[in-house]
């Protein structure tokens, strides 16, 4: 976020112009901000039933660690279901406001009878790289997919280079496959319409990335960059479930004061938010499937939590039965 506000400053936009841009972004940074919050706000409340000995109390009374979690739990599903709302309905609208940059990374673009994503594209001049175009009959039928190394748009229509075209039965099926080195095709859209329609993964909502990937499917196709949006539009507000979970080895912790746990807390979430945007692009680059790539970062934090509080109580057990065995004699100390 700082980096975007140099770049509006520099670029001559004026002050309000940029704190109006920021403003929305405040949908975004709420999803992105929800698991940090839900954390410290776990590790907090533990840490004073930990500081009052409640915590103990409740162990010695056979209250399993796990239980202790559950109300947070209970409380994080609805706060994940916000998450999802918000992330669905405000937060593609908010971001949708915010100014062109001068390169989309890997744009799309759905009409009724046109599809196109690409790898970026350069809005100087505009031009596309690594672009998929997709053309479809009245009845949805695919009709013919352009494949290219780059596209220029022009007021004559657009020319593509280095590409392949394929054409389509009304059944189904590639009809012919013909290379070109140029090929120009006019699409009945001109710069203006261009810009205004062109829309990064990032504003589409679940819905819209749903609809892309329905219309993809007669191609054979599922571009990675859309598929890993779509699965991160739902594992991300889980992530607020998932980080609960974290608390559980510090809760078996003991005298954990307060200003640790809140350190202990951001550093947990930054590794966390780390782990899941590095997870995510290695879907987007197709390294990992996508649906595991969205989903990576919550089994290695469950399995980590889940391990580690298993042993914390097999060696807290394994102590008692060690105690009670050779018990300590209060006048010598000795065993």
């Amino acid at each position: 976020m700082v980096d975007d506000l140099a770049d509006y400053l520099r670029d001559g936009y004026t002050l309000a112009a940029t704190l109006r841009a920021f403003l929305w972004m405040v949908p975004a940074i709420f999803v992105q901000f929800s698991p940090l919050a839900v954390l410290i706000t776990v590790l907090v409340v533990l840490g004073n039933m930990s500081r009052k000995q409640e915590i103990m109390i409740l162990e010695g009374a056979g209250l399993h660690p796990f239980r202790f979690l559950v109300p947070f739990l209970v409380l994080g599903v609805p706060l994940s279901l916000a998450c999802l709302a918000v992330n669905e309905g405000l937060v593609p609208k908010s971001l949708a406001q915010i100014r062109s940059q001068p390169v989309l990374a890997r744009p799309t673009l759905a009409l009724p009878d046109l599809f196109l994503y690409a790898e970026n594209y350069q809005v100087r001049e505009r031009a596309f790289t690594q672009i998929n175009l997709l053309r479809f009959g009245p009845g949805g039928a695919l009709e013919e997919m352009v494949k290219a190394r780059r596209a220029r748009v022009g007021k004559g229509g657009w020319d593509f280079e280095a590409g392949t075209r394929l054409t389509f039965a009304p059944e189904g099926g590639v009809v012919e496959e013909t290379p070109f080195e140029t090929r120009r095709l006019d699409l009945d859209l001109n710069v203006q319409q261009l810009d205004s329609l062109l829309r990064p993964v990032e504003v589409l909502s679940l819905r819209q990335l749903s609809d892309y990937l329905r219309r993809l499917a007669p191609a054979d196709l599922a571009p990675a960059t859309i598929r890993t949006a779509y699965y991160g539009r739902l594992s991300y507000p889980a992530l607020n479930l998932i980080l609960v979970l974290l608390a559980l080895p510090l809760l078996l912790g003991r005298h954990l004061n307060r200003a640790f746990l809140i350190l202990i807390g951001i550093v947990l979430a930054i590794l966390t938010y780390w782990l899941y945007s590095f997870c995510l692009a290695l879907g987007k680059q197709a390294s990992l499937p996508p649906l595991l790539a969205a989903f990576l970062p919550h089994l290695i934090i469950s399995a980590a939590a889940f391990l580690y509080a298993w042993l914390s109580v097999f060696s807290r057990n394994l102590f008692r039965r060690r105690s009670a065995v050779c018990p300590v004699r209060p006048d010598s100390g000795k065993i």
